[in-house]
């Protein structure tokens, strides 16, 4: 794996549903397809949710990342808040790949 690589910038949305679940980038790009284990109505909805879930990926870093950035500007932190803050940093460095 490439420890420079980067993401597709967002935003990131769904094409094809509920024919199909494709993930595209903002010029087009494919990012990502979603498929389903059967071609029963079941499983075609949770892949539609699921590529709903990974487009939605971009924007939700960027709330991490201003969430992040907030509470370490804050003078003090409450226990709820560094709770929040270390769910936050870990959510980050999940979806960074990053350790």
């Amino acid at each position: 794996m490439n420890a420079t690589a980067t993401h597709t910038p967002g935003p990131w949305h769904t094409y094809g549903l509920p024919a199909q679940a494709r993930i595209l980038g903002p010029k087009g790009e494919a990012v990502a397809a979603c498929r389903a284990k059967y071609r029963t109505r079941e499983h075609a909805e949770i892949r539609d949710a699921n590529a709903r879930l990974i487009a939605a990926a971009p924007t939700m870093l960027a709330a991490l990342r201003l969430c992040e950035q907030n509470l370490r500007e804050r003078p003090t932190l409450t226990d709820a808040d560094l709770e929040t803050l270390g769910a936050t940093c870990s959510a980050i460095v999940a979806a960074l790949g990053t350790t």
